[in-house]
């Protein structure tokens, strides 16, 4: 497998950071002197893409609103509800920046796999649904929790590899 990189945008604290995820063996982030690599702009981090992939790929930016998720998670007690793909990309990611830098992520813990799946479970790939099946997950409290301690640890990684 040859690596694929794209452009991936984090909206956060209301600024965007431009930055270079690549899929791979173990997928990850371009960095540099420790922290992710950053750009000014959509057409630095493209051209960065470009250069660096040995296929043309569609290179329109990953847009990742963690302003919008962190919202979201201040409600969730009330709600009970997670927008499961938004979670399972900014888990993903997080989790990707953690490996490209040698960190620790609270999200990729052992014990974390069963609430992992059923976020992933809860975006309903196509691939798993049969016969119109769909899957909403239900948190407890303990689950609510968990999320919120997996999301507070992803920004704490985050504003210190930006």
């Amino acid at each position: 497998m040859s690596r694929e990189h794209y452009p991936i945008v984090f909206q956060f604290n209301g600024l965007e950071y431009r930055c270079i995820w690549y899929t791979d063996e173990k997928d990850g982030f371009l960095t540099q002197s420790s922290k992710l690599r950053t750009f000014r702009s959509e057409q630095e981090a493209v051209a960065c893409c470009e250069e660096k992939n040995k296929q043309p790929a569609d290179l329109e930016a990953i847009f990742l609103d963690i302003d919008l998720l962190r919202r979201e998670l201040d409600q969730i007690e009330d709600t009970r509800t997670l927008d499961c793909y938004r979670f399972l990309t900014f888990w993903n990611m997080i989790g990707d920046a953690a490996y490209s830098l040698e960190l620790p992520f609270y999200g990729d813990r052992k014990e974390m796999t069963p609430i992992y799946e059923r976020i992933f479970y809860g975006t309903n790939p196509s691939a798993l649904r049969k016969d119109g099946e769909y899957f909403t997950p239900t948190w407890t409290d303990v689950d609510l929790k968990v999320l919120q301690v997996v999301f507070r640890n992803g920004i704490q990684l985050l504003k210190s590899v930006l």
